[in-house]
């Protein structure tokens, strides 16, 4: 049903101990539905009472134009009993939905996305001018409903990125013209610091220190959890009393996906900086060249299907060590180069909404080894332990031809796991796209 006043009175009416498991689930759904079309229309109140706000306040001629937005949340803080921060915030937020946005406060209303998803959406193009917003959003509403705040931001960002590059450059520029280091205390008494609006290839080599060091003091016997040691390295580096083991030498730990005509600068579409995300084609190529001239960094390729961006090949331009040259064994464990190939490929963990990073997950065979399933890059994919665990929890997980997983609950419903393109698939018709859905969803 879609949500409004039939679907909140059959709501009223349904009795949870009565219903199977699948039917609790179909209930949590509608009522995430009606949730949502309850929060689209407090959203265009607000609006409304801003707007009627500002007639009424335009008979008084003492009051400024720019007195109106604090009159108005001043008159929602106080109905809703909200402090002014909160009460400006959330009109705020409704201004963008409501007027800004109205495809995204569309999509809210009709149930098919959450106001966290929306708000993702909201913030997400705060930084760019309402036609680009506007564009990219409508790129992104028809597959929203199937994605996560974490996906939607990722693809977000990258469609930024590509669609005005000078735009998502400037605003990059900005932010980190707003760096800063915040500190302060938490609800339980302990303290936090924390940099913020850092440039993020920086960031990320400072962050692969940190974790390079608290390895160090693993291997040195620490047998603490690796977060607690990261904290207490940390806090010991900025303080100037860290006496702990040198860093563990990595090699090649920035790992930064970019196609070969954005490092060449010959186009300026996003690169990817695993564990971060999305950044722009500057960055990219700021990173490469960084690492050019370093002996010690393994440049890995991968060679894509163009027409759906999936990996065909994947290789290093160092020679292949000599385990990786002998043949394949029977055992459980995959070859260092096939964990290469499933990383590269997956990017993400395969569980339903999880954005794990690949190389911090653990390669699954899709048909256990146990039952004869072979060590080959089709039969393993990458799972967090969680992800994993869900299959011993009674969950079951199936492919498709294009690589999709479906994966079906322990209470019978399922949820379709798209494959993650690597480059950009080709662009298709409407009608071809329209095919080429239908023949994804039911195969």
């Amino acid at each position: 049903m879609s949500p409004g006043p039939r679907l909140a009175a059959a709501l009223e009416s349904i009795d949870r101990a009565g219903l199977s498991g699948f039917d609790l689930v179909v209930l949590l759904r509608a009522r995430g539905r009606q949730l949502a079309f309850e929060q689209a229309e407090l959203a265009a109140d607000m609006v409304a009472v801003a707007q009627r706000v500002r007639d009424e306040s335009s008979k008084l001629t003492w009051v400024w134009n720019s007195d109106v937005d604090g009159l108005a949340a001043a008159e929602i803080g106080a109905a809703l009993t909200w402090t002014k921060r909160a009460a400006r915030a959330g009109l705020q937020d409704a201004w963008a939905l409501v007027e800004r946005l109205p495809g995204v406060w569309a999509t809210l209303r009709s149930g098919s996305i959450d106001l966290p998803r929306a708000k993702t959406l909201v913030e997400g193009t705060a930084a760019v001018g309402e036609r680009l917003a506007r564009q990219v959003v409508t790129q992104l509403l028809p597959e929203a409903p199937d994605l996560t705040t974490g996906q939607l931001a990722y693809r977000l960002r990258r469609l930024i990125a590509e669609a005005d590059p000078a735009a998502a450059r400037k605003s990059y520029e900005d932010g980190i013209a707003q760096r800063k280091v915040v500190r302060g205390l938490n609800a339980d008494g302990t303290g936090y610091l924390s940099g913020c609006n850092l440039p993020t290839d920086q960031a990320a080599v400072a962050d692969e220190r940190l974790d390079a060091l608290a390895r160090a003091a693993k291997q040195a016997g620490d047998d603490r959890p690796m977060d607690q040691i990261r904290a207490d390295i940390f806090l010991a580096l900025i303080g100037g009393t860290y006496s702990g083991p040198g860093p563990i030498n990595r090699r090649g730990v920035i790992e930064l996906t970019a196609d070969l005509p954005t490092l060449m600068g010959l186009a300026d579409r996003a690169g990817e900086l695993a564990g971060w995300g999305a950044v722009i084609a500057d960055i990219a190529r700021q990173i490469a060249r960084a690492r050019a001239g370093d002996s010690e960094t393994i440049w890995r390729y991968s060679i894509t299907d163009p027409f759906t961006g999936r990996l065909l090949h994947h290789g290093t331009t160092q020679p292949p060590a000599p385990s990786e040259l002998s043949p394949r064994d029977p055992r459980r464990r995959p070859s260092a180069r096939q964990r290469a190939f499933v990383i590269a490929r997956d990017r993400t963990c395969r569980g339903p909404g999880c954005r794990v990073p690949a190389r911090r997950t653990e390669l699954d065979h899709r048909l256990d080894h146990a039952k004869g399933g072979p060590t080959e890059v089709w039969n393993l994919d990458a799972k967090c332990g969680h992800c994993h665990d869900l299959k011993d929890g009674g969950w079951s997980a199936g492919y498709n031809a294009f690589d999709d997983t479906t994966w079906t609950s322990l209470l019978g419903h399922t949820y379709r796991v798209p494959a993650e393109p690597i480059t950009p698939p080709s662009r298709l018709g409407v009608l071809e796209g329209h095919l080429l859905h239908n023949i994804r969803m039911r195969t």
